[in-house]
């Protein structure tokens, strides 16, 4: 779950440009979008993986 610290450090360095009037606003949304994107794909795989164990243990035991 790394990208839970991507978000973090894209908040972080969000707010921090935006006090300073800095130059690489840009750049930080980009990481907190591709942090974000990537922490709900871990989610969904990790969600679709419980989902196939339950399924797979629960059909063998039939019969």
């Amino acid at each position: 779950m790394l990208g839970v610290i991507g978000v973090v450090t894209s908040i972080k360095a969000t707010t921090e440009i935006s006090k300073t009037n800095e130059t690489g606003i840009g750049l930080a949304t980009s990481g907190l979008i591709c942090s974000i994107v990537g922490v709900f794909i871990q989610l969904l795989v990790i969600i679709l993986a419980v989902v196939g164990f339950i399924s797979f243990y629960s059909g063998t035991n039939v019969g």
